[in-house]
């Protein structure tokens, strides 16, 4: 696979999980729990749940149309084995929003914080892993440090976008 920003280095390859998948599900669960606690109040738990469906779903939509394009790339019908894998690799899109989902439910249910500290705290859990995975992707990319602020910056800012939306709304 190349990497995001392998045009900085020619020929550099990535090998590792599918940091697509991660990068897309962390920006997806930024924008579902703003969404959702603009539309839903600050309740933590309901927000969590809202946020896990919505990336349950997209993934599995998202596994749908690769199993789809496979099908009509390779002109075969997709056997059990092929989706399974598809679905395997894909579920990094799922996979990287459950730390800030645990954050959600526990400060939802702890009785000394407070569901908009929550909300807040998984919102900043998700730029932090956005950075990371953003950074350290370009790095294994072989990206110089340019290349790696970059690659993070862009990140950070797509799902720093909608929390300053929600942020300027709320």
């Amino acid at each position: 696979m190349r990497g995001v920003l392998s045009h900085l280095t020619p020929g550099a390859t990535v090998r590792s999980p599918n940091i697509a998948g991660s990068v897309y599900g962390l920006i997806l669960t930024a924008s579902v729990i703003a969404a959702s606690s603009e539309s839903h109040g600050d309740i933590a738990g309901r927000i969590a749940l809202f946020t896990g469906t919505t990336l349950v779903i997209f993934w599995g939509a998202h596994c749908y149309a690769q199993t789809l394009g496979a099908w009509a790339d390779r002109r075969e019908t997709p056997t059990p084995r092929a989706v399974l894998t598809i679905m395997r690799r894909e579920w990094t899109m799922v996979s990287a929003g459950i730390p800030p989902l645990l954050v959600l439910v526990i400060g939802g249910t702890v009785r000394a914080s407070s569901d908009r500290g929550a909300i807040n705290a998984a919102l900043a859990l998700v730029l932090v892993e956005l950075a990371l995975a953003c950074g350290y992707t370009a790095y294994r990319a072989g990206a110089g440090v340019r290349g790696r602020i970059i690659a993070t910056a862009i990140g950070v800012a797509m799902a720093g976008v909608v929390i300053l939306l929600k942020t300027l709304v709320h």
